[in-house]
């Protein structure tokens, strides 16, 4: 699996992802190469970012989707 949870789960989500988190997972899920994988919304030590990729060979990411409004 490429994503996590997967993206049926992720559709069940209590609180639905923002357009911003949506757009960027889309994103990433269709332009990354296979070998990198997706985390949507993953518990860590002391928090739970938006999203975080990971290449163990390469570097972990981690991102705060904020939502602007003008």
């Amino acid at each position: 699996m490429r994503i996590y949870p997967s993206w049926e789960k992720i559709e069940k989500f209590k609180e639905p992802l923002t357009e911003g988190e949506n757009a960027l997972a889309c994103f990433l899920f269709d332009n990354l190469p296979e070998d990198w994988k997706i985390f949507i919304r993953p518990y860590l030590t002391n928090g739970r970012p938006d999203i975080v990729i990971l290449n163990p060979n390469v570097v972990l990411m981690i991102y705060s989707v904020k939502e602007w409004r003008s």
